[in-house]
């Protein structure tokens, strides 16, 4: 069976589609979903893989590389409708961070979203604190490295709080559970009774944030360190709910889930594990073989808002590897990953993965819809390939009218699907379909780009 590799059109955003075989059996792998502009009925990710696929039903695995409401945003209701249609989903990937905020998401929201905000007071009055020269994200991140992770230091109602999520969460978890349901209680900390009688509550919308804001008004708090809490605890809310409606997504279409954590692989030096190894696995980060269990942090609380400022950056992002086999070519999905630690600007290079070593060329996503502000990433794939000539075709995806791509401009091997920089040009595709060549990625024609933005 040949592979075929395609670029969904979608009204924004960026969502990618492989088609290949494992064991002599179709299997098909979605990441990301765009960004939902739809109403109805319809739902744009749903109806661009009916149209690409001519209908085809079941969904392998479903990969969601980060927060970014341009990746993930069509995830918050897309098993809905594909699944009334008469399709099928084997398995949710998600990010590991999330994990760290079931159950208390789907069944205590209330609790979630008072933590979160009185996080994000604790955690405003320390950034008062690092340098001032670090951006926001690299600063909070400092502050993440210096957590004291000693129990003494818990307040006591931190520490009943930590008890108590603890005490509802299992010692371990089963790689094979005896139903879907099962997977799914076991991924998300909780039985197979919660998820049978899950009914969804509300999480508490930015107009409740008031009751809390006289934690924001002591008088030892400048003014910056106030407005930067209350935004803190906006953008918080707003990335707990994506995260939310997703799991709730997954409750309702009984779809098991598996956590895929950046940093327990920065943690372990940079050894990724887990995955489908003969399909799909990642680069850049460690499946977790059990529902993560809160440590004891200098306050639990700021945690819980740091988890939630850190899911949706791009540092983060997970990089997921197609292995190239003698008859089947390898894809790299890079999602918005720079390939490089560093929030600002690149500082360290990933290092090169152990189970990455292509000897034909690859397809490549375009890091972060092609934007040079991921060129850095091209530098990292040469030397983790050996040069350039492994790299291509590079497709590319989604994107904002206004940006610019240099990098990707210069690969002759490339594509552009629902792309707004090109799409005043007439004759360019806006979606893109590529199909294996045997064991090879065959040669495209390149799109010619606007100058103007070279």
């Amino acid at each position: 069976m040949a592979s075929t590799f395609t670029a969904l059109e979608l009204p924004s955003g960026e969502a990618f589609l492989l088609q290949t075989e494992t064991n002599r059996r179709p299997f098909t792998v979605l990441v990301d979903s765009g960004h939902k502009k739809g109403s109805g009925r319809a739902h744009p990710l749903s109806d661009a893989i009916a149209r690409t696929t001519n209908g085809f039903g079941r969904i392998d695995v479903a990969i969601c590389t980060h927060c970014d409401a341009d990746h993930a945003n069509g995830y918050r209701d897309f098993a809905d409708y594909w699944t009334q249609a008469g399709g099928t989903i084997g398995e949710f990937w998600l990010p590991g961070r999330w994990a760290e905020h079931m159950p208390d998401l789907l069944f205590n929201p209330a609790r979630h979203f008072e933590r979160t905000i009185v996080g994000a007071e604790k955690l405003s009055v320390l950034l008062e604190e690092i340098d001032p020269e670090l951006s926001e994200a690299d600063a909070v991140r400092v502050v993440f490295r210096e957590f004291t992770r000693d129990s003494d230091d818990l307040p006591e109602f931190e520490r009943e709080a930590l008890e108590e999520v603890l005490a509802d969460r299992p010692e371990s978890i089963q790689r094979e559970a005896p139903s879907p349901e099962d997977r799914l209680g076991e991924a998300l900390g909780v039985d197979r009774e919660s998820i049978d009688s899950f009914e969804p509550e509300p999480y508490p919308s930015r107009d409740a944030i008031p009751p809390y804001l006289p934690w924001m008004r002591r008088p030892w708090l400048s003014d910056r360190a106030r407005g930067r809490a209350y935004r803190l605890a906006l953008e918080a809310i707003e990335t707990a709910k994506i995260i939310k409606e997703i799991a709730e997504c997954a409750v309702r279409n009984r779809i098991p889930i598996r956590w895929f954590d950046f940093n327990q692989w920065v943690e372990r030096g940079e050894c990724a594990t887990g995955g489908l190894p003969d399909i799909i696995v990642p680069l850049n980060a460690c499946e977790l073989k059990r529902p993560p269990r809160p440590e004891p942090f200098q306050s639990f609380a700021m945690f819980t808002t740091i988890s939630l400022k850190l899911t949706p950056q791009n540092v983060e992002s997970l990089v997921f590897w197609r292995p190239e086999s003698l008859s089947e070519p390898g894809v790299l999905f890079t999602g918005d990953s720079r390939l490089a630690h560093g929030e600002t600007r690149p500082t360290v290079d990933f290092s090169t993965p152990a189970n990455f070593n292509p000897a034909r060329p690859i397809l490549v996503s375009a890091p972060h819809h092609g934007s040079q502000k991921n060129d850095h990433a091209y530098s990292v794939l040469e030397k983790w390939l050996g040069g350039a000539h492994l790299i291509g075709p590079v497709i590319k995806n989604g994107g904002q009218y206004n940006q610019r791509v240099r990098r990707f401009a210069q690969f002759e091997n490339r594509a552009c699907a629902t792309c707004k920089v090109c799409k005043s040009r007439s004759g360019l595709p806006y979606q893109v379909a590529v199909q294996s060549c045997g064991a090879d990625w065959p040669l495209l024609p390149g799109a010619a780009l606007c100058a103007a933005r070279l």
